[in-house]
């Protein structure tokens, strides 16, 4: 079957990286992947059984296969967005969408799900339970997974588990590796606001300076890592950005600040958000100023199933005459919405290597010179199929229950 798969894909490959390489050029941000959505379903389409769904969350797009079939169902998910970066790759396909580019590869990720269902679609017969193909919007902070969830997306078949991939540059192509687990951290956003007293530069004295006050604040807010962290624990604080003034002679009225908190522990998570209210508000007082803090809440940590990660396992690893199970990397204080669909049903969510084998160094997620890899793209849609394949044949509801 795995040969059938490979013979299969050579049909569709040409189409495939085509489909990736017009995705790419015309990039479409959160809730906005209309065009996107209607690539996907113009390939879908033309598999015959298949049930397609269409706006859900307002531009995803579910396919289902065998929705009849008696066996446990299976999903697999893809993410359709793009990110708000100015892509200078010089690629013949480079976005044309001034200010926006798939620099996390969601192109990629398109693409290899559309792979599988066109694959499968032609092994029809050999599938014993449903496959939900899940085209999600916004992954991007849009918060899709959880809109996906919320309309319903894994029932009606009901799913048994889901699976998802994310290109890996840190990875060659032909490698692909998870872990059981917590595999990426879970994210929240903060907003910082400094109200000081404005002036002219000349006479500070007169004044409050809230930008002053705002560096305290930023390196008061390393302390929380490096003195109210246990050590033997995990937790990034990062301030990404900082407004305030309007021009070189006047001290503002005001400043604000932007930041991300990345954790795996709940406990964790509301010590720094304690932490960073604490600091902002008494380091502003003590300069005379006012701070208020708004916590934005965010994704949660991406658990994979410990019984999913067998079955990954044993799908995978008997199957790998061209591709490498290398040693996790894994968690990473990334974040991902997959945690959603993860929280409700069995989820296993794993990296597949994107850096071409013969270079040492690859732009990494979020680069704007970033690219999926065509390459990758067979060894995305072969495990996809694969892992559906015979995932009624090894999986076992009691044993996920007890996991």
């Amino acid at each position: 079957m795995n040969k059938e798969v490979s013979r299969i894909y050579k049909k569709y490959e040409q189409q495939l990286i085509q489909i990736r390489h017009d995705i790419h050029a015309y990039p479409e941000p959160a809730f906005e992947e209309f065009e996107t959505a209607k690539k996907v379903c113009s390939v879908l389409e033309r598999i015959p059984g298949i049930e397609i769904q269409k706006g859900i969350a307002t531009t995803g797009v579910v396919a289902t296969l065998g929705a009849h079939l008696s066996g446990p169902c299976i999903a697999l998910r893809a993410d359709m967005d793009c990110l708000p970066i100015r892509e200078v790759s010089g690629l013949p396909y480079a976005s044309t969408r001034e200010g926006y580019m798939h620099a996390c590869g969601h192109d990629g990720h398109t693409s290899c799900l559309l792979g599988a269902a066109l694959v499968l679609g032609e092994l029809q017969q050999s599938l014993k339970g449903p496959v939900k193909f899940i085209f999600q919007p916004a992954e991007e902070n849009g918060g899709g997974g959880r809109y996906m969830v919320e309309a319903g997306v894994l029932k009606n078949p009901d799913v048994d588990a889901i699976f998802g991939l994310h290109g890996w540059p840190a990875l060659k192509v032909g490698e692909f590796t998870s872990a059981p687990g917590a595999m990426m951290a879970g994210e929240d956003s903060f907003t910082i606001k400094v109200e000081g007293m404005g002036a002219h530069s000349a006479a500070p004295h007169t004044g409050i300076d809230p930008i002053v006050v705002m560096s305290h604040i930023v390196t008061s807010l390393q302390t929380i890592v490096s003195r109210s962290l246990d050590p033997l624990k995990n937790l990034v604080v990062t301030v990404s950005k900082i407004e305030a003034g309007t021009a070189s002679n006047i001290i503002p009225s005001d400043a604000e600040l932007l930041g991300t908190i990345r954790c795996f522990d709940e406990e964790v998570r509301e010590m720094a958000i304690t932490r960073i209210k604490e600091i902002a508000t008494h380091v502003a007082s003590a300069h005379g100023a006012k701070a208020s803090v708004l916590i934005h809440e965010g994704y949660p940590t991406v658990i994979n199933d410990a019984y999913a990660y067998e079955v990954f396992e044993q799908l995978t690893l008997s199957h790998t005459a061209s591709r490498t199970f290398v040693d996790a990397s894994f968690p990473v204080m990334a974040s991902e919405d997959f945690s959603y669909f993860a929280q409700e049903v069995p989820g296993l969510y794993w990296a597949l290597g994107v850096c071409p084998k013969d270079k040492e160094y690859y732009p990494s997620l979020h680069n704007n010179c970033y690219d999926f890899t065509d390459e990758a793209i067979q060894h995305g849609v072969e495990l996809h199929a694969d892992i559906a394949l015979r995932f009624a044949d090894v999986w076992k509801a009691e044993a996920a229950v007890a996991a």
